[in-house]
This record gives C-alpha cells, sequence and structure tokens, in this order.
C-alpha cells in the first residue's frame, strides 16, 4: 500500500472534522487535534501548498467555512466582512488563517458565487452579501472585487436555443446525471443561473444553477445544481460534479473516495426524485 502523504492525511482530518454532525466535546476534540497536526505541518516544504490543493480539489473548504462560521463572523451579524476577512488571514488560529487566505486567494467556490458557499445556511441569509467590501483596503491596496459583481444576472427564458434544448434535457428523467451536469454547465455558460424544471411527479423546483473553477488557473469547473429543500427549507445539492469542459467527473472528496452527482440529502428526502441516480 502506497503511503499517505503528511498533507493527504491531514486533509482528511480537516474533512473529518468539517462534516462532523455529533456532540460539541468530540467536535472540539477534533478541532484540536487538526490545529495540533497543521502547527507541525507547517514547518514542512509544501507541505500547506499540498494541503491547500487537496482541500480545494475536494471541495472541503465551503463545509469547513460553515464549520467555522463564528471563528470568523466575530462581531456576529450573520456576514463575514472584508476586514473579517483580513483578520481570519492573521489569525494565531491555522485553520481561520487557513480559511481567511483561501476566501482572500477565491479559492472557495464561492468567493466567485456567494450563495454556493453556503449551502447548508438558510437561502434568504444567503442571498445576502456575503461580504461588506470597503471602497479601499487598508493600506491603500486595490478593492478586492465583491463577491459575485461578475455573474451574469439570471435570465427569465432561456438565452439562447441551445439553453432551451439543455433546459429541456435537465427535465428528462431518461438523462443521466453525467449529461444533466452537461446540461447545467450549457446554461451556466449561456448566462442562466436560475430555472423552474419538472421533477418526476410533476412539481415545479426552482433551482440555482453554478459553475465555478476548482481553484484559480484550473481549467476545471465545480458544477452544481441547487434547491430549497421543502423539507429542510434549506438549499441543499441536488446535482455536483468536475466538469474539464468536455467531459464530467464525480468530484472527490479529503479521502480520494468518489462522491455520487446527486446530493445525498436531496436523494434521502426525495426517493422518487428524477435526480436520485
Amino acid at each position: 500500500m502506497a503511503e499517505v502523504s503528511q498533507e493527504t492525511a491531514v486533509a482528511g482530518k480537516v474533512f473529518d472534522y468539517a462534516h462532523y454532525q455529533g456532540d460539541s466535546a468530540s467536535s472540539d476534540a477534533m478541532r484540536k487535534e487538526v490545529v495540533d497536526q497543521l502547527k507541525i505541518g507547517s514547518g514542512t516544504p509544501g507541505f500547506d501548498e499540498g494541503l491547500n490543493q487537496r482541500l480545494v480539489d475536494s471541495g472541503t473548504l465551503p463545509d469547513l467555512l460553515i464549520k467555522d462560521w463564528g471563528k470568523l463572523d466575530t462581531d456576529n451579524d450573520s456576514k463575514i466582512s472584508y476586514n473579517e476577512v483580513l483578520d481570519a488571514a492573521r489569525s494565531d488560529d491555522p485553520l481561520v488563517r487557513l480559511l481567511g487566505q483561501s476566501i482572500n486567494d477565491n479559492k472557495i467556490p464561492g468567493s466567485i458565487d456567494p450563495v454556493s458557499m453556503y449551502p447548508q445556511m438558510d437561502y434568504a441569509l444567503a442571498q445576502k452579501d456575503a461580504f461588506e467590501v470597503p471602497e479601499q483596503r487598508p493600506g491603500g491596496d486595490a478593492p478586492l472585487t465583491p463577491p459575485g459583481a461578475d455573474i451574469p444576472a439570471a435570465a427569465a427564458v432561456p438565452p439562447t436555443p441551445e439553453a432551451a434544448a439543455a433546459l429541456l434535457d435537465l427535465q428528462n428523467p431518461a438523462t443521466s446525471a453525467e449529461a444533466k451536469l452537461k446540461d447545467i454547465a450549457a446554461l451556466v455558460k449561456a448566462g442562466q443561473t436560475t430555472a423552474t424544471i419538472k421533477d418526476a411527479d410533476g412539481s415545479d423546483i426552482t433551482v440555482r444553477l453554478a459553475a465555478s473553477p476548482i481553484s484559480a488557473g484550473n481549467s476545471k469547473d465545480f458544477i452544481h445544481m441547487y434547491a430549497v429543500d421543502p423539507a429542510t427549507g434549506k438549499e441543499t445539492v441536488m446535482l455536483r460534479g468536475v466538469s474539464d469542459g468536455t467531459n464530467v467527473f464525480k468530484e472527490k472528496d479529503a479521502h480520494g473516495k468518489d462522491v455520487e452527482f446527486v446530493g445525498s440529502k436531496w436523494r434521502q428526502h426525495h426517493p422518487s426524485s428524477m435526480f436520485k441516480v
């Protein structure tokens, strides 16, 4: 068996902590172990870069942000201001520092599309500005581009014949999950980021479509479709994958294991949905 690198092992622990939903004492213990490992690894050449890349590739960073939201939102106003991002990036806590630096470097997909950062947050709250960006950064640097500033407004109807065909295919129960993800990518490329589609039982679902680079300079994109789940009242992932522009692949977790195309919570709450395989 091949030896697991230090950064891969730590990335796995970060993933486990970010997704742990048990008691607070166990969660705190997991976090302390991660922090201790980060402090040890930070002195190793290539560790920080390798760890960051694994967390980006696995899509762990948004979940980690949700988990540690309160450690960045220090004024408890349900938003993370630009100054709070800067404070986080300089924090003595290595997990908080990792998040602050990742947000500032646009390594979290939501740095481009703020709603996609917070799939587990209340949808209305997620629609608010994720950051309050000052007109000028401290020290006279250029201002940080507000997240979502370059995202085109959602089209009321498919803007092109190709997009219209993709929207129809997206609602076809016979279409595979891979093909549906290609449809989503085509719709986002055409400028359509929301749509109302019909599920297998004829019910209407308002969905949000998102495509964002895995990391700066990476040619691959995360492709996601979200909906507010009536079972929870919160936005949840319906479909997810990675596209290289031609083919679609499953996302991988921090352990390198494939993540199913269909969101687990959606599949659990809606077993009769066409979005289940």
